[in-house]
């Protein structure tokens, strides 16, 4: 038994002596075992001792040669105990557990995943069943569907009819699908900034912060305008019909409505009244606004805390029943002063950090764990309820399904027991818990991809440098860093890949079939950009014209070959809403290349 292979890893086990042997019918009955189901023949339970009853999901697995011991105050106890045992029962092959009494229970009260759906990727129910059935595997206990505009509202099809929402019925699914499993499922609707979707539609340019455009902090000018009229009646009446939808079809009391990077607020229609009143207050009533709207609807409100970052002498003023959720996806973020302002105001927190798969192509593996490490400490240290995973989908969402897997591994381990995290086998866990036991390579595989996206010295903000490559025609953010890498040969970068390149041509894919393509194709796609980005950065001026011609065809023929994999496997996973938006970013590129 290798007790580094669990997620998360158990407060405290005691070895015992023996084993104790059980038959198929049993594991099945444990494998299968959902939320506030009868357990399994085999297991007795008893009350739990007085010194674990104060600790949350609490519970002790007392594993005898005859029988397993299972005690526990709580339904949510019991079902962490039984997802303990699942996670043993798949290294015993044999079928004989051995002896063991763990003693367990939760640091954080909260333990979710946020998993973007509306940046071009809409996973297929099924895919979305899958990734639950894991985050139930990892004891996450609530999940939230990031959305923009990926939901059926009634009365507003031109804005979603492209995109392959989720419905009524499949949000109602997929509600009871995480409660049997032991996860809340909350409604996400982001409600101030990132509305490019909806004000890109002439019926909603009323709502409009800056109906004409706006040029960004970064200098560049966009003709949609990103964020909702603060000022405006009319923008509070939309939100309410939105509200009326959505919100009802979840069990959760909770409701996350956004409020993060409203790019152009006061820039536009709600100038004049921030001149006046402040931005900061403006902001403010605001979210008073929305909590209200939540509070009338029987939801409690959450929103990011990067605005209120800004103004700290805001939060104590705010509705008490506000809960901030403190994001930040750096290594290096300054979680620490930021959840001591939180702390300090009195309101609930939690603490929000990131795989960091997105911009990256194939992760950023020296970032997550830094950057969950932080977020962890942080919330131990001033009292969050919780810690938060999360997978974006910048520019395309490109990184392939098993990219973020680390990030969860990792994240799950932290916001359970965050002293341990240094115990836990990775490659080994996925192994066990996604890949299967006899496909340890592709974990290993999967782990040089992440460890390849970054560098040692190389730091960039929220990408990797082959990602940035792929999507720079379309979003030139990071083009002004490209100058302090000047002549960058990414050799680190090919090592890594010639490493899992060769460790996915030693085996026979087999099964799982789908997660070898993806690793394979992600391996491929990465030397493609690292063979762009190194082209790129020897020009003098990092410009795709600069470029021999016959260096630039070339690149395009393989990036075309590259789309046509990138499709078939899109379309294994995901709906067809947002292919064509992602990979245009892609075929965009084959034809800047061929100019």
């Amino acid at each position: 038994m290798n007790l580094s292979l669990l997620v998360p890893q158990p407060q405290m086990v005691r070895s015992g002596s023996g084993k104790f042997s059980f038959g198929r019918d049993f594991a099945d009955q444990v494998h299968s075992y959902l939320f506030c189901d009868t357990i399994p023949d085999g297991i007795v339970e008893l009350p739990l001792s007085r010194e674990l009853q104060a600790l949350p999901e609490s519970y002790r697995l007392d594993i005898r040669p005859d029988k397993i011991l299972l005690a526990t105050e709580s339904k949510s106890g019991r079902f962490a105990a039984m997802t303990t045992l699942k996670q043993l029962l798949l290294q015993c092959p044999d079928a004989a557990l051995p002896c063991m009494t763990i003693d367990d229970w939760a640091l954080f009260s909260i333990r979710g995943v946020m998993i973007d759906i509306s940046r071009s990727r809409v996973p297929t129910m099924n895919t979305l069943q899958h990734i639950i059935d894991l985050l139930s595997l990892l004891k996450y206990n609530q999940l939230q569907l990031y959305m923009e505009h990926t939901f059926a509202y009634k009365g507003h099809e031109d804005v979603w009819k492209d995109s392959s929402p989720l419905t009524e019925a499949e949000v109602r699914g997929l509600d009871l699908y995480c409660r049997r499993r032991g996860i809340e499922l909350v409604p996400n609707q982001n409600s101030l900034g990132h509305m490019e979707r909806w004000l890109a539609h002439p019926a909603y340019k009323q709502y409009a912060e800056c109906p004409e455009g706006f040029t960004d902090s970064w200098g560049i000018f966009r003709p949609v305008s990103t964020t909702l009229d603060p000022s405006s009646r009319e923008s509070f009446l939309f939100l309410e019909g939105l509200y009326d939808q959505l919100l009802p079809l979840f069990s959760s009391k909770l409701c996350n409505a956004g409020g993060d990077e409203p790019l152009e607020f006061g820039m536009g229609r709600s100038r004049k009244l921030c001149e006046r009143e402040g931005r900061d207050n403006v902001y403010a009533a605001f979210l008073e606004r929305l909590n209200s709207l939540a509070a009338e609807r029987g939801k409690r409100l959450m929103v990011w805390a990067d605005i209120l970052q800004k103004y700290p002498h805001l939060l104590k003023d705010l509705p008490e029943d506000i809960m901030f959720v403190d994001w930040g996806y750096q290594g290096d973020h300054p979680f620490d002063h930021e959840c001591r302002n939180l702390a300090e105001s009195g309101h609930d927190f939690i603490v929000c950090s990131g795989t960091s798969a997105w911009n990256s192509i194939g992760g950023r593996w020296g970032n997550c764990r830094e950057n969950i490490r932080n977020a962890a400490a942080a919330a131990l240290k001033w009292g969050a309820l919780g810690l938060m995973m999360s997978e974006w989908g910048d520019n395309g969402h490109m990184q392939q399904y098993p990219i973020p897997m680390p990030g969860y591994f990792l994240g799950s381990a932290a916001a359970w027991n965050p002293e341990a995290i240094d115990l836990l086998d990775m490659s080994g866990a996925l192994s066990l818990l996604l890949f299967g036991r006899e496909h340890n390579i592709l974990a290993k595989a999967l782990m040089l991809l992440e460890e390849a996206g970054s560098p040692k010295g190389l730091k960039i903000h929220n990408a990797s440098l082959p990602g940035i490559m792929l999507f720079d025609h379309y979003l030139p953010h990071y083009r002004s860093i490209f100058p302090q890498y000047a002549g960058y040969d990414f050799s680190f970068e090919y090592e890594q890949l010639e490493k899992a390149e060769s460790l996915l041509a030693s085996v026979d894919p087999g099964e799982p079939q789908t997660l070898y393509d993806e690793i394979l194709f992600t391996a491929a796609l990465m030397r493609f950009a690292c063979d762009l980005g190194r082209l790129r950065l020897q020009a003098p001026h990092f410009s795709l014209s600069e470029i021999d011609t016959a260096a630039r065809v070339r690149l395009a023929d393989r990036l075309e070959e590259l789309i046509i994999e990138y499709r078939r496997l899109w379309l294994l996973r995901n709906r067809p809403g947002g292919l064509e938006e992602s990979a245009g970013i892609l075929e965009e590129l084959v034809r800047l290349l061929r100019q």
